[in-house]
């Protein structure tokens, strides 16, 4: 119900690392299972202590459930972190190959994603193209605080037509340069 991808320069070297998480929901939600900890761990009870807790946004994370899949936890390397001579951002990149990824795996009902504050203030999240927004999220887990951040999430529906859209998009400019 997981991957990671890693990212290689022509070098051999990691460039980069992105991981992608499927849930069912379904009788649940992603607040009752944030609130619960089941997002989190599989045996709550085994690590959770009563300093952790899960602090969401109700309205948003109610609103998920049945099927989900969690863009998640990204890295690139500080060198590649800007665009490219050509232009491109590996974040973006990574990001949009682990919701392709994510849908044509298991066809989501909802894609999300949570990022700190540091990122959404330079507008990193917003480039990668979800609808909606919802902050602040917050939780302290048996090894300490996660960083304050908020979630970004969108219906399927969207999600596959930015996708699709990409792809098309892609497609043209490869016909164009091949002449």
């Amino acid at each position: 119900n997981a991957f990671w991808l890693l990212g290689i320069d022509s070098d051999g070297n990691v460039a980069s690392t992105h991981t992608g998480r499927y849930f069912d929901f379904t009788g649940s939600s992603l607040a009752a299972e944030m609130a619960s900890m089941r997002m989190f761990y599989d045996e709550p009870a085994r690590f959770v202590t009563p300093e952790c807790f899960a602090h969401t946004p109700r309205e948003a994370t109610e609103v998920i459930t049945g099927t989900a899949f969690h863009s998640g936890t990204m890295w690139v390397r500080p060198d590649m972190r800007g665009p490219d001579e050509s232009g491109i951002v590996m974040s973006a990149v990574m990001g949009k190959l682990a919701r392709l990824l994510g849908l044509a795996k298991w066809w989501p009902k909802h894609l999300f994603t949570f990022s700190s504050y540091a990122l959404y203030n330079h507008d990193v999240v917003t480039r990668f193209g979800y609808a909606h927004e919802a902050f602040p999220v917050t939780w302290y887990l048996h090894y300490g605080p996660a960083p304050d951040c908020g979630m970004k999430y969108l219906p399927r529906d969207v999600a596959f037509g930015k996708l699709k859209a990409m792809a098309d998009g892609a497609a043209i400019v490869r016909k164009e340069l091949a002449g």
